[in-house]
């Protein structure tokens, strides 16, 4: 527990640079843009078509900030 603990006080300390890096990283890493065409039942384009989407699953069930990568950051 006692290392479980320096790692969380090294996170805090550095708090605005971590911040900073798990920011990018989802801009990097964890987004994409997707095109979406909505149609008629013959194929044609429906122009204007209002959708909802939402995201049911992803990749990665756990958070992926390893300690040996974010002391290498320091």
């Amino acid at each position: 527990m006692a290392d479980r603990r320096q790692v969380l006080e090294l996170f805090e300390a550095h708090k605005d640079f971590v911040d900073k890096k798990v920011s990018e990283g989802i801009e990097k890493n964890r987004k994409g843009d997707a095109k979406i065409t909505v149609t008629d039942k013959n194929g044609n384009p429906i122009e204007g078509a209002k959708i909802t989407a939402s995201q049911k699953s992803h990749e990665t069930a756990t958070p992926t900030i390893h300690r040996p990568h974010f002391k290498r950051c320091l």
